[in-house]
């Protein structure tokens, strides 16, 4: 896997790029601190992922579209989490980037893992620049490498091969980063928008054993092309998760994809329908949790962005992130410094970006 240190200069940033590039519902007391800790986050039309792993490292798999941030950062908190570790952009589509700018600048990350495919839009442009002023560390994802991001848990990535897909209709969709996160017996795999010809190539050139997963995202929000009977036999997902947002344009999940889920035995979670679904795996089983463990109180700080940590409505008596998009303006707003005081003061949490 070949590191590249991302500069400030869009037009560096381009010419680097270019040039190289148990299914049951414990109660929450179940959740341990020695769980690897997996949430596919409700964001809408669009796919966004967080991992923490035992030791408390800190992975985002996309982070939805734009306006899915607030959810992102809502879930990190949930979480604990008060920095990044890593980011992958699975492939540089809207639905999947889209929050990332807005994210990263609120939780700036030591890696960025991309898969180098130049699209050449306007997003993709203000990802990349954003990722250079993070000061993080851009990563070419090709299959074959795999990081450690603990002593117990490893990301092995599975795609997109050493030579990406080009000429076709669908090249950024089959050039999306597939990654497998595993802990100890357990597995969850992550497959972007992957489709038809990027699922011949990894069948291909992945034994078997590789592409075996407890948890399946499901690829392309269960369209049509994002999965088939072959590459269901690989994986045998005990769990299929399928990101897409309620009444969608598109009909996704497609009728063609839960059909082979079902006959593949997979129990499937789609968030149009549950929200945020959350995982944990103590590294022998992986279970669905319905909420997150209450954090501990000094978890519950963040440090200030607009005067105190948190801003409430005195109004509407709802409290929000210093950084959330609907916290009121000046003139009618009360701020504290931690949100536990917010909340004993009869303030309750604004749920898109707090998650309470």
């Amino acid at each position: 896997m070949q590191h590249y240190r991302v500069t400030r200069s869009l037009a560096t940033l381009c010419a680097v790029l270019t040039a190289a590039w148990g299914l049951t519902s414990p109660p929450v007391s179940a959740v341990g601190p020695g769980n690897l800790r997996v949430s596919f986050v409700d964001v809408g039309q669009g796919d966004g992922a967080v991992a923490v792993t035992p030791a408390g490292q800190a992975i985002v798999i996309d982070a939805g579209p734009r306006d899915a941030s607030d959810a992102m950062r809502a879930e990190l908190r949930a979480l604990g989490v008060k920095k990044l570790d890593w980011v992958v952009a699975s492939h540089p589509h809207a639905d999947h980037i889209g929050g990332l700018p807005e994210l990263i600048a609120s939780f700036p990350p030591r890696q960025v893992l991309d898969p180098t495919y130049v699209h050449g839009t306007a997003l993709q442009k203000r990802f990349l620049k954003q990722v250079g002023s993070s000061g993080a560390r851009l990563v070419r994802a090709r299959a074959g490498s795999s990081i450690q991001l603990d002593p117990s848990v490893k990301l092995q990535v599975l795609a997109p091969p050493a030579r990406l897909f080009q000429g076709g209709d669908s090249d950024a969709n089959n050039n999306s980063i597939v990654c497998r996160l595993s802990f100890g017996a357990t597995y969850f795999l992550f497959t972007g928008d992957l489709e038809a010809d990027g699922r011949a190539a990894l069948l291909k050139n992945s034994p078997a054993d590789q592409l075996r997963a407890d948890v399946l995202k499901v690829a392309h929000h269960g369209s049509h092309n994002g999965a088939d009977p072959a590459f269901l036999a690989a994986v045998r997902p005990r769990i299929a998760v399928i990101s897409c947002g309620k009444g969608n344009d598109y009909g996704h999940p497609h009728r063609e994809a839960l059909d082979q889920l079902a006959r593949s035995g997979s129990r499937i979670l789609r968030t149009d329908q549950l929200g945020t679904i959350r995982c944990v795996s103590d590294g022998k089983t992986v279970r669905v949790v319905s909420k997150l463990p209450v954090l501990p109180p000094k978890q519950l700080l963040v440090p200030a962005r607009v005067g105190g940590g948190f801003i409430g409505n005195p109004r509407s008596h709802v409290v929000h992130a210093a950084d959330c998009k609907q916290a009121p303006r000046l003139g009618n707003r009360a701020e504290f410094k931690d949100l536990r005081k917010a909340l004993s003061a009869g303030y309750r949490s604004h749920a898109a970006c707090l998650g309470r």
